[in-house]
C-alpha cells in the first residue's frame, strides 16, 4: 500500500527523489570530519558547538520524520528519506562529537590540554593509554 502511494504521482516520485538526493547529501555531510577523526585521532579542530547544534537538530528532524510518518501526513515518501537521511546524520554528529569530549575529558584528567592529549594518541598509534 505504502510503495503504491509512494510512486502514484510524477508529483510522488518527484518528492521521492528529490527527498532521497537531499538525505543523501545531507547524511554524508559530517561523515568526513568523522573519518579524518579516526584517522587521526586530533579532535583539536572539531566545533563542539557545531556538533552539539548538528546533533541536536539531527535529533528533532527523526522525530519529525517518525511522527510524521505516524500520522501519515501525506507526504511519507519525503519523509522516509529524510528521517533516514537525519538518522545517519546524527550518528556521524554524536559520534564526532562524543569522541571530542571524551579527549577534552581525558586531556583535563591528566592536567594537560587537549592538543597534548590528541599528539599523545597520535604518538602511541591511536591507543588509549590509561
Amino acid at each position: 500500500m505504502l510503495l503504491a502511494n509512494m510512486f502514484s504521482s510524477p508529483l510522488n516520485i518527484l518528492a521521492f527523489v528529490c527527498g532521497t538526493i537531499g538525505a543523501i547529501c545531507i547524511a554524508l555531510f559530517s561523515y568526513p570530519a568523522l573519518i579524518r577523526l579516526i584517522k587521526t585521532k586530533d579532535s583539536t579542530s572539531i566545533s563542539i558547538t557545531m556538533f552539539a547544534i548538528l546533533s541536536t537538530g539531527s535529533f528533532f528532524f527523526v522525530l519529525n520524520g517518525i511522527f510524521g510518518m505516524i500520522n501519515d501526513s501525506g507526504s511519507v515518501p519525503s519523509l522516509i528519506g529524510v528521517t533516514i537521511a537525519n538518522t545517519l546524520s546524527f550518528i556521524s554528529a554524536i559520534s564526532t562529537l562524543t569522541i571530542k569530549l571524551m579527549n577534552i575529558y581525558k586531556a583535563k584528567k591528566r592536567n594537560i590540554s587537549e592538543k597534548q592529549w590528541c599528539e599523545s594518541l597520535i604518538k602511541k598509534g591511536g591507543k588509549n593509554a590509561k
